[in-house]
């Protein structure tokens, strides 16, 4: 018997007896049994903590796959705990990240990258800050989710290593191919949802019941994007790669993203950059710049999408960009941030902040309410400490990774490590006006991606 067929028939083996494992719990749940949701946790937590020890690979997979889902089922909860809603996208990454914590505690050698080490010191303050200041669910949520990227790296990072060197390039491309066949599940929903109905084409872009909490579906695409940019240059399906970087901006351009739509060109710019200079950089930005201000000056949709008024001209300045009430949530934000500056003023506390100048503001309840900008949430929450220590960890990754793209020392790695260099890059822009470090779906991809990238820096075979 093949080693291929012995695996096929060991993983059929493994789901007979994981699928019997859960069924009782889909029973339970289905005639609303008292236990039947826990015991479903728990049945499907097994699931994945055994997925990661016999067939880690499958659960990368798998995190990659819901990571493509969880924008479209964002706003479908069945679970309420005090005054927010359990989401069956926020079980499922919970079950997730869970499942990571134990997969690299029980793992028979932790390893853990130096330039990581900065990591630490974030983790430490948020909770010890959760401690002092908050000590609710809603800041527990938001530990779990700054966690997010932090588990995806360290858990796939362990994952990696129980791979030999000569396999991982095939796996690798595998992870390449999931996120490629992603554009096509997005394309024939949309396409699906048009059909239907369930959305329309509005001066926002596509709107309606299906898509109003889907909105993030722009933001993933710069992970797809920036995953084409870098089979563009570095192959080895170039011509593929090119094709589907353009559809991917596309469909960014399509959805009227403003801030996924400047990222977009950015990556696109970058990603032929000489690493070793630098300075491009400035130069591919003010290109960018310069390019979104044509382009939205003479198309007529972009305009509407961008400003308030049809003739906007330079004179009117920012009073006339359209923020989308961000300016009111900024400002509360800030005017609240600024009465515990250096500590913060508890993890979650911002959310809480703007939803009541939110309902005051409109006239109805709202229990929670993000600032559309996590840096000053974080500053509000965190303090300048914790805004400090973010950075610091973030930009020691981001650094390292842009340092192995400029000397690599194989072609996996030029173009993984160029890889997470774009979709830090992305996602640290669209943190300024989204909650993008509040989006598992966005970060747990990247944090698999930037351990892939880290993988294939410490391996010169490869």
């Amino acid at each position: 018997m093949s080693i291929l067929t012995q695996d096929i028939k060991k993983t059929l083996t493994y789901l007979f007896y994981l699928t019997l494992l859960i069924a009782p719990g889909i029973l339970l749940t289905l005639i609303r049994h008292e236990l039947g949701i826990f015991y479903f946790e728990l049945s499907l937590l097994l699931l994945f903590i055994l997925l990661g020890f016999f067939r880690p690979i499958y659960f990368l997979y798998i995190l990659i796959i819901f990571s493509i889902f969880s924008p479209l089922i964002r706003s479908l909860s069945f679970l309420e705990i005090g005054s927010t809603f359990l989401t069956i996208s926020g079980f499922g990454w919970s079950l997730f990240l869970i499942s990571l914590i134990f997969i690299t505690i029980f793992n028979k050698k932790i390893y853990f990258p130096k330039n990581w080490k900065p990591v630490i010191f974030f983790l430490i303050w948020i909770i010890v800050n959760w401690g002092l200041y908050s000590f609710n669910f809603r800041g527990l949520k938001d530990i779990l989710w700054y966690s997010a990227p932090i588990l995806a790296m360290f858990g796939s990072f362990q994952l990696l290593y129980k791979y030999d060197h000569e396999g991982l390039p095939i796996r690798l491309k595998t992870l390449e191919k999931i996120f490629f066949f992603s554009i096509g599940i997005y394309v024939i929903t949309y396409l699906a949802a048009f059909v239907f109905g369930l959305i329309h084409y509005t001066s926002y872009g596509p709107r309606g019941q299906f898509l109003n909490d889907a909105r993030g579906i722009p933001l993933f695409f710069l992970i797809i994007l920036a995953v084409s940019l870098a089979n563009w240059r570095y192959g080895p399906s170039r011509s593929m790669g090119m094709a589907l970087s353009f559809l991917s901006i596309g469909f960014i351009f399509f959805n009227l993203a403003r801030i996924a739509m400047f990222s977009s060109v950015l990556l696109l710019f970058t990603h032929k950059l000489n690493p070793r200079r630098k300075w491009q950089i400035l130069v591919s930005t003010g290109l960018v710049i310069i390019i979104i201000f044509l382009l939205v000056q003479n198309i007529p949709l972009l305009r509407k999408r961008f400003f308030l008024f049809e003739n906007w001209n330079l004179e009117q300045g920012l009073k006339g960009v359209k923020l989308s009430g961000r300016d009111f949530l900024w400002s509360t934000t800030l005017k609240s941030a600024l009465k515990s500056p250096y500590l913060g003023q508890g993890v979650g506390s911002a959310r809480k902040v703007v939803a009541q100048a939110l309902s005051e503001e409109k006239g109805v309840d709202i229990q929670e309410y993000h600032p559309h900008n996590d840096y000053l949430q974080i500053f509000h929450d965190l303090g300048g400490l914790g805004l400090i220590l973010f950075l610091f960890f973030w930009g020691a990754i981001f650094f390292h990774t842009w340092r192995e793209w400029e000397f690599p020392k194989n072609i996996q790695s030029a173009k993984w490590n160029m890889l997470a260099s774009l979709c830090i890059i992305g996602l640290f822009i669209s943190a300024l006006t989204d909650n993008s470090f509040h989006y598992p779906f966005l970060t747990v991809p990247v944090g698999i991606i930037i351990a892939c990238a880290n993988f294939c820096s410490q391996n010169e075979t490869l």
